[in-house]
């Protein structure tokens, strides 16, 4: 005989696979930029190498061909880092993505938006 509670233990179950199979997974840690790899439900991906190639600092270290061991490399990849970040975080709450990662460390059941463009873009302004 089906009861309710039967019923219950069904639906519950169904909704846990459910909720399970649609949701997003980040497959390398070290690769989140912004956000929590723990908890997002709106992520999207950048390729880090096309947006740092056209920061400021990362252009000076380029054509000033600033010697990695420097005192002036780690300012000027520290300026980097935080040209990166506020492109990302300008990005995210523009379009409301709750995790920013590289390309190819998250995985979900719909395509995530590549936001590297994006990203560019920010940083420019």
């Amino acid at each position: 005989m089906i009861t309710p509670r039967i019923i219950a233990v069904f639906v519950l179950s169904s909704a846990t696979l459910f909720a399970f199979a649609e949701t997003y997974k980040v497959t390398d840690r070290t690769k989140v930029y912004l956000g929590s790899a723990d908890a997002f439900t709106s992520p999207a991906v950048v390729e880090s190498s096309k947006v740092m190639e056209i920061l400021p600092a990362m252009k000076t270290i380029k054509d000033e061909s600033v010697k990695k061991d420097s005192a002036r490399w780690f300012i000027l990849v520290n300026e980097a880092n935080q040209q990166f970040q506020k492109a990302l975080k300008a990005v995210a709450k523009e379009h409301s993505y709750d995790l920013v990662a590289e390309v190819g460390s998250v995985t979900g059941p719909k395509a995530i938006t590549d936001a590297t463009d994006l990203a560019i873009a920010a940083a420019k302004n």
